[in-house]
């Protein structure tokens, strides 16, 4: 029975986000013609093999972070989540089907990306699915439960604004396009305890670009296990 709902609203959520125009651009639009782009050009001299496991870091945080976070802030505010939470369906099948929802597309995500990156651009990676599926699996704890922790302790306008900042700030900083190494100083040390940076490192170890991991991965860890239990702890139905 539980299992049931949970794959009915898993299968809800991904559907309302397909819905959204602006969450298929960021999510599905906005990576693989970035790597169409800066792969075709060679723009800026960015290796291939470099360039995709960064662009599958950015689409673990445009679904887990962005779209997550703006859709569950929205549904707070004009109380869906309330009402939803007065029902007979528990609460975390609630938010356990926005996360089943969020890896499928995840899933899309890299399938789309990897799958063109392949066909088009003659990519070869080497790649480790355990290692890729646990890059994601972390990824998207850390990234949703930062999305969950935002959303339920700020207002919609203001979750709207802090994520789109913080994907611009991962963005520049999370190693996805550029190699932190060769950040200044004091921008590499900010961007070495940042999520997205150590995602960005174990996607290029999952595919083969790098041989082992650092620290950064353990900082994605770090990241995977107190966001969510913030989140859970602060998240609150409404807002005040």
């Amino acid at each position: 029975m539980i299992g049931r709902m949970l794959f009915e609203q898993g299968r809800m959520e991904l559907r309302l986000t397909l819905r959204r125009g602006e969450a298929v651009l960021l999510t599905l639009i906005v990576p693989v013609s970035l790597l169409l782009f800066f792969g075709a050009t060679k723009l800026f001299d960015i290796e291939l093999e470099f360039l995709v496991p960064g662009l599958l870091t950015l689409s673990v945080i445009s679904s887990a972070l962005v779209a997550l976070a703006i859709a569950t802030g929205f549904e707070r505010k004009y109380m869906v989540l309330k009402r939803l939470g007065a029902t007979p369906l528990p609460r975390w099948v609630l938010f356990a089907g926005k996360a089943v929802a969020t890896l499928f597309l995840e899933i899309l995500q890299l399938l789309i990306i990897l799958g063109a990156a392949v066909l088009i651009l003659d990519y070869r990676p080497s790649v480790s699915w355990w290692a890729l599926t646990l890059a994601v699996v972390l990824g998207t704890c850390a990234f949703g439960g930062i999305a969950f922790l935002l959303s339920g302790t700020l207002r919609a306008e203001a979750t709207l604004a802090v994520v789109n900042g913080l994907f611009v700030a991962f963005f520049g900083l999370g190693g996805v396009m550029f190699a932190i190494e060769n950040l200044p100083r004091p921008l590499a040390a900010v961007a070495d305890i940042l999520p997205a940076a150590g995602l960005s490192e174990a996607f290029r170890w999952a595919t083969g670009y790098s041989d082992s991991v650092g620290h950064g991965v353990w900082v994605l860890m770090f990241w995977a296990v107190v966001a969510p239990m913030l989140a859970v702890r602060l998240f609150s139905w409404e807002e005040k």
